[in-house]
């Protein structure tokens, strides 16, 4: 093993925001609307980096019975313009839809390879409430980047 790995792996991570604090309530306007997250230009990113792991914090506050369903997409662009739905093709990938049935605090993650994504990607994130009014879910997330293309060096 490199000795990196054993000493340093946050020299083989970068920690990105994707969404900021966003409040959803059960019927509101962005109750099953897609918020659309924060741009990543990966040749900004050096090295490349060809994986990540998503992380989104969720505080729910749900009536008895009632669920939050919880969607994660990314999208790609070449030009940050013209986005389509990234669909990575390899094994590992762990993009589903969560379900939440009780309030409270929840962390839902997930494993993503960017190897086949565009320059810019973004995640998109939905939170869809069953109960029609009242419930209401906070949530934020970050992408942590790593797999780099090459290894970094050391530092002097």
């Amino acid at each position: 093993m490199f000795p990196a790995f054993m000493k340093n792996i946050g020299a083989f991570l970068y920690g990105l925001p994707s969404h900021l604090n966003t409040t959803v309530l059960a019927g509101g306007g962005a109750d099953g609307v897609s918020q659309t997250g924060l741009t990543v230009d990966r040749q900004a990113l050096v090295p490349t980096f060809l994986s990540g792991k998503f992380l989104t914090q969720i505080a729910a506050t749900l009536a008895t019975g009632e669920t939050l369903t919880v969607r994660q997409r990314f999208e790609d662009s070449a030009d940050n313009m013209a986005w389509v739905a990234y669909v990575p093709t390899t094994e590992g990938n762990e993009i589903t839809d969560v379900v939440i049935s009780a309030s409270g605090n929840s962390v839902v993650a997930g494993n993503v390879d960017f190897s086949g994504a565009r320059r810019y990607v973004r995640q998109n994130v939905t939170l869809t409430q069953s109960a029609g009014s009242v419930d209401t879910a906070d949530f934020a997330s970050i992408l942590a980047t790593g797999g780099s293309a090459e290894t970094p060096a050391a530092a002097a």
